[in-house]
């Protein structure tokens, strides 16, 4: 054992490099602090493997070390633990083409409304073709500009009815043009009129 966590100092934390961050066994690892965690600067945060973590670990990396997240650890964060992040903290995660399927179900609206346009854009359309209509409703005409067109044709027709006419305004044609034959039906007829 490398040490024991819970007994080195967060100035001792600091002092470690990345290889010997990504060392640590997963007992180590659960045997952090929120103290020790927060101590991390954005290069160890990333040599960490997230999925070993718990969901008040997770909720204590703050804003810099979220940045610095690879799409692999995004993914790696478990189902339970992504909504442990705060609405303002998923807004610095940089790589959420990370993100999986398993684990958008756990992700709260506020969190989704947070969304820049470029975490939108990257999300995967397996990824996408899982979110409920509440979440769906809770993205802005902004995002849904940025929406791809396999993006939008995974939406489920639940989330359809979801969309306002400042939404679907907001659309090109060929964002228009990429809704299914099953997802034309569920626009709403209010949203249609304007």
């Amino acid at each position: 054992m490398l040490f024991r966590s819970a007994g080195i100092t967060t100035e001792s934390i600091r002092a470690l490099g990345t290889l010997q961050i990504s060392t640590l066994t997963e007992a180590q690892l659960k045997a952090l602090t929120i103290s020790q965690i927060d101590a991390l600067n954005a290069e160890q945060i990333s040599a960490l493997d997230l999925s070993l973590l718990s969901s008040a670990q997770i909720g204590a990396i703050n804003y810099d070390q979220a940045s610095a997240l690879s799409s692999q650890q995004v993914q790696g964060i478990s189902s339970a633990a992504i909504s442990s992040f705060s609405s303002e903290k998923i807004n610095q995660i940089i790589n959420f083409n990370g993100l999986s399927a398993s684990q958008v179900p756990n992700v709260t609206t506020e969190q989704i409304s947070r969304l820049t346009s470029q975490q939108i854009s990257v999300i995967s359309a397996d990824t996408f073709g899982v979110m409920t209509s509440t979440q769906i409703a809770s993205l802005s005409a902004e995002q849904f500009a940025v929406l791809s067109t396999s993006q939008i044709s995974v939406l489920p027709t639940l989330g359809i009815a979801a969309l306002t006419a400042e939404i679907l305004q907001q659309l090109s044609t060929e964002q228009i043009s990429a809704f299914t034959n099953l997802q034309i039906p569920a626009i709403n007829t209010a949203a249609i009129a304007g």
